[in-house]
């Protein structure tokens, strides 16, 4: 028991050395023709950085200028609402990835929750209990990519076999769910589409093993209940999505 205490005092206090810090990351920031190396920081009210050797590409971000932030472990996309002339008036998008050790899976824990945060993760949380797991295949224009679909405590979670192409979306970052065949599920999120302004992005699952019906009723409410529905008999309130 005692063991446990010292355990759990131990990852409180490491998450709030995580909350009250500054997280500071060597990056490479891609340019147009070439790259700049420098320091990006990562703070409760938004994003800086400092390229080493180009006064220009100094920029301090605060969450209402992102609209979006997609994560992976080694990669960072900042997407601003400035307008490139030259690309026809699309938004400019910066690009940061890790040139030391490690990963970004701290900034995940910082900022995962956080509503202000236009958060994308595309990585597999490995850390939130999980309820359930079926075996899919992403299917996308050419091909597709194998993995799991992870039903967890926080939300759902495709943990793909090419680990670049992991999403985990937290309940409210699901706009919906549905069945659109027999072995066929699809997973629309408030991810922002770059073809698509209605900043909805969807992603078809075929299901490599059947997805019992009572499981997926209960993740369609889960879902819905994120969007404010009530229901006289919710059997979420007993067994969430299990």
């Amino acid at each position: 028991m005692a063991f446990r205490t010292q355990a759990l005092v131990c990852a409180l206090l490491s998450w709030s050395a995580i909350t009250a810090a500054e997280l500071r990351y060597p990056v490479r920031h891609d340019h147009w023709l070439k790259s700049g190396e420098g320091t990006l920081e990562i703070h409760e009210n938004g994003v800086r950085f400092h390229e080493s050797n180009n006064r220009k590409h100094r920029w301090n971000w605060r969450w209402a200028d992102i609209q979006q932030l997609k994560l992976s472990p080694r990669t960072i996309w900042v997407l601003t609402y400035e307008d490139v002339r030259l690309k026809l008036g699309q938004d400019r998008r910066h690009r940061f990835d890790l040139t030391g050790s490690g990963d970004f899976q701290d900034v995940w824990r910082l900022l995962r929750g956080r509503a202000e945060v236009r958060l994308v993760a595309a990585l597999a949380d490995t850390e939130a209990e999980v309820l359930w797991r079926v075996p899919v295949k992403l299917v996308r224009r050419f091909g597709g990519i194998q993995g799991l679909l992870l039903a967890t405590t926080h939300g759902l979670t495709f943990q793909a076999d090419l680990p670049a192409h992991s999403r985990t979306w937290l309940w409210p970052d699901l706009d919906s769910v549905a069945r659109t065949g027999p072995a066929m599920l699809t997973v629309t999120t408030y991810e922002r589409s770059l073809a698509d302004y209605g900043s909805l992005k969807s992603f078809a699952f075929q299901l490599r093993e059947p997805l019992p019906e009572d499981r997926f009723h209960r993740l369609w409410l889960q879902v819905q209940r994120q969007h404010g529905l009530k229901l006289l008999t919710d059997d979420t309130e007993r067994s969430n999505v299990q």
